[in-house]
């Protein structure tokens, strides 16, 4: 575990915010990411070989991440126009006042059926995904920033070891 995170984050919310449900191949891949981002000073040089392939992995992981947050907003668009064909379909043109002039009772306005396409189920179902989604990627995104800023952190790290090698000899 990350010693800030170890002092300064309590256990039970470092568990919530630390860890990643991402849907991978049919597969719900869970991740805790905060192992990425410890550095081990006496391994400094593996680390920084090994630190493309890490950075690469979790760019792949947000690509996939920011793919299924596309898949569900045009799953929302979708769902959304055809609830309004299905609502179109039922109530004729002079049925629904689209220019808002006015309810009167054999038309209904144009915010009650908004209203009405809002308040499906699936499409509440569906927007509930998108926050979940956005929310992986957001923390997807954050651990690629971490792992770029780790390994500039390596990198002078080594340069600073390297140093201290060749001025002790």
């Amino acid at each position: 575990m990350n010693k800030w995170f170890d002092e300064n984050i309590p256990a039970n919310i470092s568990d919530i915010v630390c860890r990643i449900s991402l849907e991978l191949a049919g597969e719900n891949v869970i991740s805790d990411f905060l192992a990425q981002l410890d550095i081990e000073y006496e391994n400094l040089e593996e680390e920084l070989e090994i630190s493309p392939s890490v950075y690469a992995y979790w760019t792949f992981i947000l690509a996939e991440a920011e793919a299924q947050l596309n898949i569900i907003e045009r799953n929302i668009k979708y769902k959304r126009g055809l609830l309004y064909s299905a609502l179109f379909s039922t109530y004729d043109e002079k049925t629904i006042d689209l220019k808002n002039a006015g309810h009167t009772p054999d038309r209904i306005p144009q915010w009650q059926a908004k209203e009405m396409v809002e308040s499906d189920d699936g499409l509440n179902k569906e927007e509930m995904r998108l926050i979940l989604a956005r929310r992986n990627y957001t923390k997807i995104r954050a651990v690629v920033d971490s792992i770029k800023m780790k390994a500039e952190h390596l990198r002078s790290l080594a340069g600073f070891k390297r140093q201290e090698k060749y001025s002790s000899k």
